[in-house]
């Protein structure tokens, strides 16, 4: 997947073999006149620039891992619901110890079924009516109980798992839509799928492992409860019992344990690949309708859901080898109490209630010690939902880290720590006019920019600094790397070195060159990304859509607080442009860059709207290959490629 544009003619970056400039001589490159500069001036044209492997994704195949590690992995998933920074956990936990206490009332009943169950079957046997109907009624009286009891006893686990959920997501949420963490993951592809990881793995995890807990806890509980009235009826069926679960769950956890567990996140990850396919068709139907390219799309999603019906139909395969084997041990099991304990019954040791009795502890001991065993599907399928969990929530605190190290906010004058690889971003706190010198609105000192996997340099030792009422239109040809300079200021490419500083009061704001049009009403749309402390009033937001011709567009669409318009679909692509035009108007902020944004506008209309920004934004950056933009800027950029520069006054400029 392709998210930046930069061409393959780009100089490769190869180790570093040259000293960086000290911070002084550094500062003289950034103090001397910006009349006209260029890359040539006294500086050599090797890169600077370390080459990194690409970093491996997270959610490629899946390499053995050991319960113990499983086990880490999802006592570190479960963490940040149960520590103390979360207020809320009192309430989940709440709800997992009432379902816990329910649980132990329902091993009781359990026990009491089976006192009552021999009672009756003992009277039948012996034709004595009066003691079966007490029996009898014995029975319903604890149905009675039973019944309300595990119904709430479910009502709880639900309720646990709804709070955990609720909070596991929003603490993945938070983390993924901070700052640029959610382009960072996509960039760097550090893992498949983000998407479904929070949305269906989260939800599937909390369901299954509060299942499963609860029903190992119950299950335990059983065996506790049950088990001295088994070993009351015969010791040697409990050690029997005991050695036969035992090998019955070495034996399944050998056979099928790995083997599901890893289909069943190459079942996550194909089932996704699917999915992605098929949203790209509805999110590009119009651009696919006019390639006539239904049939190749038809291809691509039917491969993919060839893929994921390949894994399906694996583990179609092996859930019938596991069912077979399951089935076998279960009926084995059938006779077996009875065989266990059929001399002492013939003997006269024991009456027949006895013998019920001992079939159904054996049963409950046997499906508690069992619970492995018989789960083993569910077990491997919350594996692979912690691998993924876990890997997700790892990448998001990484590159939380990141993303914190990436830009510091220091007072003008003080030297910025930079690290070696990667490029330094620093807001300058202190007004500059404390130190008799105007604060520049953006500084690029030694700016070095590589693509993301360090392959190619795109920009070196890049030396720009911009101040009130100045504007820099940067020009080169297409794929040099110019919409990447706009990247590595904006944080988004951060592989290269020297740094990028600007106010911390400035408020800068992009324009992509790809208009974004988000969902919600129209006040949304020119709202959208708004840095201003201060709201506009709706008379203010009308007359920005009236100065970029689109003043009837509230009409259009119903008012300012109508929903459910798809104005991406409405609006043509030069009418998206000027509504991004608007939100620079309504936000009105100190520092912008803009991206080709009138490239699908005309000459007059372009025009129209770069005079609206001289007259609002004190400062701006722009990217464009029309002539008729060099007037509406002081500076011209101009990138020759291969990381070759030269700065220039717009005035000296020849296209």
């Amino acid at each position: 997947r392709t998210l930046w544009s930069w061409s393959g003619a780009c100089a490769p970056a190869i180790p570093m073999t040259a000293i960086r400039k000290d911070p002084e001589e550094r500062a003289g490159l950034v103090k001397r006149s910006t009349s006209t500069r260029s890359s040539d001036d006294g500086m050599d044209m090797d890169p600077i620039l370390p080459q990194s492997p690409k970093k491996a994704k997270a959610g490629g195949p899946p390499a053995p891992r050991s319960k113990a590690r499983l086990l880490r992995q999802f006592l570190e998933v479960c963490h940040p619901f149960f520590s103390a920074q979360n207020h809320e956990r009192w309430r989940g936990l709440a709800w997992l110890i009432t379902a816990a206490v329910l649980l132990g009332g329902e091993s009781l009943l359990l026990v009491s079924f089976s006192y009552a169950q021999k009672h009756f079957t003992t009277s039948m046997s012996e034709r004595k009516e009066a003691e079966f109907w007490i029996a009898v009624w014995e029975y319903i009286k604890i149905v009675i109980v039973a019944c309300p009891l595990f119904a709430f006893t479910t009502y709880a686990e639900n309720r646990f798992v709804y709070c955990w959920r609720l909070h596991l997501t929003s603490h993945c949420t938070r983390h993924y839509w901070s700052g640029r963490v959610f382009y960072n993951i996509v960039r760097d592809e550090a893992i498949d799928h983000p998407d479904q990881r929070i949305c269906d793995d989260i939800n599937h995890f909390t369901e299954r492992a509060c299942s499963l807990i609860t029903k190992v806890v119950s299950r335990l509980i059983n065996v506790v409860s049950f088990l001295a009235v088994l070993w009351s009826i015969s010791p040697s069926l409990v050690v029997f019992l005991f050695v036969y679960c035992l090998v019955t769950t070495l034996i399944t956890t050998v056979l099928f344990g790995a083997r599901l567990e890893g289909l069943e996140i190459k079942a996550r990850i194909t089932e996704a690949d699917f999915r992605c396919a098929m949203m790209r068709g509805r999110e590009h139907s119009e651009e696919i309708a006019f390639y006539r390219g239904a049939e190749v799309e038809r291809a691509i999603c039917q491969e993919r859901f060839q893929t994921a019906m390949d894994v399906v139909s694996q583990m179609i395969t092996v859930g019938f080898q596991l069912q077979f084997f399951q089935q076998a041990m279960d009926y084995v099991t059938v006779l077996l109490p009875y065989f266990m304990i059929a001399d002492r019954y013939f003997r006269g040791e024991i009456e027949f209630g006895a013998v019920s009795q001992t079939a159904m502890a054996f049963r409950v001991i046997q499906s508690g010690l069992n619970v492995l065993a018989q789960s083993i599907a569910r077990f491997a399928a919350l594996a692979a939902e912690t691998e993924r969990i876990h890997a997700l929530m790892a990448t998001l605190e990484e590159e939380g880290r990141r993303e914190k190290e990436a830009s510091v906010q220091l007072p003008y004058g003080a030297d910025a720590a930079s690290q070696a690889g990667l490029i330094t971003r620093v807001e300058r706190t202190q007004p500059g006019a404390a130190l008799g010198q105007p604060l520049p609105c953006l500084l690029m000192d030694g700016l070095t920019v590589c693509t993301p996997d360090r392959l190619y340099t795109l920009w070196r030792r890049l030396d720009v600094r911009l101040h009130a009422g100045e504007s820099l239109l940067v020009v080169g040809p297409s794929g040099c790397g110019k919409s990447s300079l706009l990247r590595a200021v904006a944080g988004l490419f951060t592989a290269g070195e020297g740094r990028v500083e600007m106010p911390a009061a400035s408020r800068p704001y992009f324009l992509p060159q790809k208009p974004y049009v988000p969902a919600g009403t129209l006040r949304d749309q020119l709202l959208y990304g708004h840095p201003s402390p201060t709201t506009p009033e709706d008379e203010a937001l009308s007359a920005n859509l009236s100065a970029v011709g689109l003043g009837n567009l509230p009409g259009r669409v119903g008012g300012w607080d109508a929903k459910d318009v798809d104005f991406a679909s409405m609006l043509s692509l030069g009418e998206q442009q000027r509504l991004a035009m608007a939100r620079v108007l309504c936000c009105a902020p100190d520092l912008a860059f803009l991206d080709e944004c009138t490239s699908a506008l005309d000459e007059d209309n372009e025009t129209k709207m770069y005079t609206l920004l001289r007259r609002t934004v004190t400062c701006f950056v722009s990217v464009g290959h029309r002539r008729s933009l060099i007037p509406f800027h002081t500076h011209v950029l101009h990138c020759k490629g291969n990381g070759a520069w030269h700065l220039m006054p717009s005035t000296e400029y020849q296209p």
